[in-house]
């Protein structure tokens, strides 16, 4: 799966991960070449230096089946209190895209007359958006005040009531800067006399580790005259990490010019 969750993240799981990407690049020979002093049968040709675009999207689901919160707010008569909040039988639909742009070197070998190209890259994302959709079954609230003393006050504990069927959707935040390396090794198999076939592997790393800033609550808790609102910003907002890390199967065609 593309998108997995970091150690010590068993209170989520993460569903329906898929991905799709597309690059186009333009190869650069160095100046000094490859010779065939050794085997005939593989010797490396040329060194290569690389720049390139991508295009990737990533689509997935997160759920959890509980989650439990608190925080400290105020009331609507200006006095401090612990907000608890009980969220039951959540997900959430994301869908991210990133443009992105990266250069590298790698080495031409030739095996049994079929070019073979390892690579190393590096890239920074220019360009990043993301929307989510999500749904709790069931969202219960309540709270407590501390004396003077920060002793809690067990009479003073309120039950505000549950609602049902609570949904959210919007925008996910990234961070501002987000690299990542890849490896890769194709095989160009020729089908003219300039055109040939791409056949390959690489493996991706968003090495910055989770894509998003935690920029808000999960939940817009505002206790209002009129009642509760209960809009639900994304997951990402609570304590939860995802590594974008993942193998992709390479099938293309390169052109000379």
């Amino acid at each position: 799966d593309p998108v997995k969750l970091e150690s010590g993240q068993e209170a989520f799981t993460i569903n329906n991960s898929i991905s799709n990407s597309f690059f186009g690049e333009l190869a650069i020979n160095l100046p000094k070449k490859g010779d065939n002093t050794g085997s005939k049968k593989l010797y490396l040709k040329k060194w290569r230096g690389i720049v390139g675009v991508g295009y990737e999207r990533f689509k997935y689901m997160i759920n959890q089946q509980n989650n439990s919160y608190d925080f400290n707010t105020i009331d609507i008569d200006g006095y401090s209190y612990n907000r608890l909040i009980n969220i039951f039988e959540f997900e959430e639909k994301q869908e991210i895209n990133l443009i992105n742009g990266y250069v590298g070197v790698e080495p031409m070998f030739s095996l049994f007359n079929i070019d073979v190209l390892i690579s190393a890259r590096m890239g920074r994302v220019f360009s990043k958006e993301g929307t989510y959709t999500n749904y709790a079954n069931s969202i219960e609230y309540s709270g407590y005040y501390e004396d003077l003393f920060g002793v809690t006050i067990i009479d003073s504990y309120d039950d505000f009531g549950s609602v049902s069927d609570v949904r959210g959707s919007g925008d996910l935040n990234f961070k501002s800067d987000i690299y990542f390396w890849k490896l890769q090794a194709v095989a160009q198999i020729k089908i003219g006399e300039k055109t040939s076939i791409m056949l390959g592997g690489s493996y991706t790393n968003y090495y910055e580790g989770s894509l998003f800033e935690h920029t808000t609550e999960l939940l817009n808790e505002r206790y209002q005259d009129d009642g509760l609102e209960n809009d639900m910003n994304s997951i990402i907002n609570s304590p939860i990490n995802l590594s974008f890390k993942y193998p992709s199967i390479i099938l293309g065609l390169s052109k000379k010019i």
